[in-house]
This record gives C-alpha cells, structure tokens and sequence, in this order.
C-alpha cells in the first residue's frame, strides 16, 4: 500500500486537504496527515477528522520566537517524520510556510512533490506567500490547480505541460460537503456587512489602515461584523486606532468555520483581503469586495462575485461608488463541483510514482 503524506499548517490547508485525504482513502492508498501547528484548529480537527472517523493527524510540537525560527524548526521536526514513515508522495497545499516546509523536506529527501492550488500568481512580491508559491511549484512534480490563470503562469514560468492537471476547488469540495451543516443562527438584523482584515500589507501600515476606517466610516447603511484576527487586534492597539473604528462596526471572536460560512453566505456584501473568501463567496455568489491592489484568483474577478477595492481609491470611496461597484450575480468556475480531491486521486493512481 502506498503511502502517501499530507503535510498541513493552517486552517485554509486543513479544508483543501480533507477531501484528497479522503479520495486517497477510496484508491486504497495510505493516507498520513502530518499538521504542523503553524495554526493550531481544535474545532477544524473534531469537524472534519472525528466527524468522518478518520485517524488522528500527526501534530508537531515546537516553540519558536519568529517566522523565521518556526520554519526552521518545521523544517527539522517534519523531516523526522517524514523519514520515519518514508512515504512514496508528499502532498502540500496553498501558499503558507508550513506548505513550503513540506517542499524544502520533500526536495531534500528526494520524495515526489504535489502541490495542490498551484499556479496562483498576485504579483506581489512584497507578500510572502508569493514567494512561497513559486518556489513550492519549482519544486513539484505534480501540479493541481484551480482555476486557467494558473495554468498560463506556470508556462510562463517554463514549467513542463505534463506535470500540470486542472482539477477544481479542493476547498470548494468542502464546502459543498458541509453545506449542510452550514447554521441558521446567523446575524440577528436583516442586512449586514461581513468585515475580515489579516493582511500585511493592510494591517501592519498605519497610513492604509487609517485609510481603510476612513473608508468603513463611509458605509453608514448597514452593521459591519468584524470577526477581528488577532494580528489585526494588535497592531490597532499598537497605532492608537482602535478607538477611531466606525460605531456601526460590531466585533466579534475569530470564528468556526462553519460559523463563518454561515455569516459569507447571508451578507450583503463581504469586505475582506482574504484569498479564501474570494472564492467561497464566488461559489455562495454573496458580493465580495476584496481591499487589495490584485488577486491570485482573477477568475473570481472574472466570472464570480469579486471586485476589488485599490488602495489608491479607499481615500476617495464613498456610498455610491461602494454600490455601483458590487457585483449582484456571479457564476461558478469550471471544475468547482465538489469532486477536485477525486480527480487529484485518480491522477495520482493513474502516474504510479513514475515522476
């Protein structure tokens, strides 16, 4: 029986691997979930591993006092495991540290690389994640993507046509298995604003985050929730800005994930700098205005529900042009119909490790 690690760190990871971990089960492989920490989820763990009686995942333990230590220990205790267990394949997914962590082991260890949501490209080479995506795509012997942007930047790149399969959403596959479960209780008033902020580039300048309350201050209409990321927290107590938060503004916990689901699907519009929210919008096709200067997932610009907000007009935004910019209706991309971690898995059977 072959073998194969799953190599996860945060949230978004957890929800785009479980339906390959799932599909590898059905084709009789041996799937291991080894998840780095890099965001513990207790909630994500019970609502997906314990609720489908799936094996316990393999967590690693570290303490680490920088971004730049927590790599290098993930480096040092994931290539432990992973020499340990010898897998035929590692499967990495998204764009964050821990994704490159598992590609650096993989490479080094000389093990066949997957990387799943390849090919997304924001050209921005001031994100991290940017750097992480290129690099775990040169790395990769198979390349699963979302969405034919991708598969034009990875040419672009003078990456092999052969290592390159469009397979759809792994996470949009989760969605759709959960949907469901998705709860009723959402906001008590009838039309709200759904506000999530996490991003650098938005959160760790004072000059664009002032700028962004400034712009909050001009939506007078409707209640904003704000589920408030813990780095977004700090740094408006860190710029004395807390206080100048528009009193229309509601703040809430970060929240469950199904919880989460539950206020995108029933906003009347979603403001976020999310990359994943972009597409669990376009697929609940609830307006979505994305407070960045360019995506990596243009098709949710294209045929879904996303507009974007440059940073250049935030200072000069006002209700009428948040209205004229809000997509009413969007379309669902090709291959986004829950069935991306079955096609990930027969690929994979079908290539037998000949990479």
């Amino acid at each position: 029986m072959k073998k194969i690690v799953l190599v996860t760190g945060i949230r978004p990871n957890l929800v785009k691997a479980f339906p390959v971990y799932r599909a590898l089960l059905k084709k009789k492989f041996k799937p291991i979930l080894i998840h780095t920490n890099q965001h513990s989820d207790k909630e994500m763990f019970e609502l997906l591993w314990k609720q489908f009686n799936l094996p316990e995942p393999i967590l690693l333990k570290y303490t680490a006092k920088n971004p730049a230590d927590r790599l290098g220990k993930m480096i040092i205790k994931l290539s432990k495991k992973i020499e340990k267990i010898n897998p035929d394949l590692i499967i990495v997914f998204g764009d964050g540290d821990s994704t490159l962590a598992g590609s650096l082991v993989a490479s080094k260890l000389r093990i066949p690389l997957a990387h799943v949501e390849a090919g997304l490209r924001s050209f921005d080479r001031n994100m991290p994640e940017e750097h992480n995506r290129t690099i775990v795509d040169h790395l990769s012997d198979m390349l699963f993507i979302t969405e034919p942007s991708a598969a034009k930047n990875l040419i672009n790149e003078n990456i092999s046509k052969d290592k390159t399969f469009f397979v759809g959403n792994t996470m949009i596959d989760t969605l759709i298995l959960l949907k469901d479960k998705i709860k009723n209780d959402t906001y008590d008033k009838k039309s709200y604003i759904l506000l999530t902020l996490h991003r650098p580039s938005n959160v760790d300048n004072k000059k664009q985050l002032k700028k962004i309350i400034s712009f909050l201050k001009t939506i007078k209409d409707y209640p904003i929730l704000f589920p408030i990321h813990p780095r977004t927290e700090k740094m408006l107590h860190k710029f004395n800005l807390f206080s100048k938060l528009p009193k229309n503004i509601e703040l809430l916990p970060p929240l469950s994930y199904l919880k989460c689901l539950s206020l995108e699907r029933d906003a009347f519009v979603i403001l976020t700098d999310s990359g994943g929210i972009q597409e669990e919008s376009t697929f609940l096709n609830v307006p979505c205005l994305t407070i960045r200067d360019g995506t990596e997932r243009p098709v949710t610009l294209t045929e879904g529900s996303n507009s974007l907000v440059l940073s250049s007009e935030l200072g000069i935004y006002s209700k009428v042009l948040f209205n004229k910019r809000i997509k009413k209706t969007s379309s669902i991309p090709k291959l986004w119909d829950g069935d991306a971690g079955e096609r990930i898995a027969e690929i994979i059977l079908q290539k037998k490790f000949q990479l």
